[in-house]
């Protein structure tokens, strides 16, 4: 019966740190962007729409998966759920349109890339070149 806690132990405190190896999420922004991940939360919520050098923001989002999920929770304070929520009620009422999505990461950093103002995100593996990181959660904990 202890062999057997031990291994479950062993295989929870494992698991546990994969986990948070998979927090992990590098925010992106056109090269001229002159703005900090501190506006995120703002922006992606429609509260802020441009940058605080005064030019247009406009945030991209992945459609799913746990890269987007994760964003949303460390930058946005929000669940999927909620964030899919928020924007049907700002579309509903007139008041604004949800972010541009994204089926891969890849469409996102060619997005980015080549949109002036464009923020986005994506999973650490995934190259980001011609893109401004703005943030860069790996190995943060």
């Amino acid at each position: 019966m202890k062999r057997l806690l031990f291994i479950l132990t062993i295989l929870l405190a494992i698991g546990l740190g994969s986990a948070a190896e998979t927090d992990d999420v590098i925010v992106i922004a056109h090269p001229e962007v002159d703005g900090d991940a501190g506006e995120l939360r703002q922006i992606y919520l429609g509260k802020v729409t441009r940058w605080s050098d005064g030019k247009t923001a406009l945030p991209v989002t992945l459609e799913d998966g746990d890269v987007h999920k994760r964003f949303l929770r460390r930058y946005v304070k929000k669940s999927r759920s909620q964030f899919t929520i928020y924007w049907k009620r700002a579309l509903f009422s007139g008041t604004g349109s949800p972010p541009r999505s994204f089926e891969s990461e890849a469409e996102v950093v060619a997005y980015v890339a080549k949109t002036k103002g464009a923020v986005g995100y994506v999973g650490p593996e995934t190259p980001v070149e011609n893109v401004r990181i703005l943030d860069d959660t790996r190995g943060q904990q």
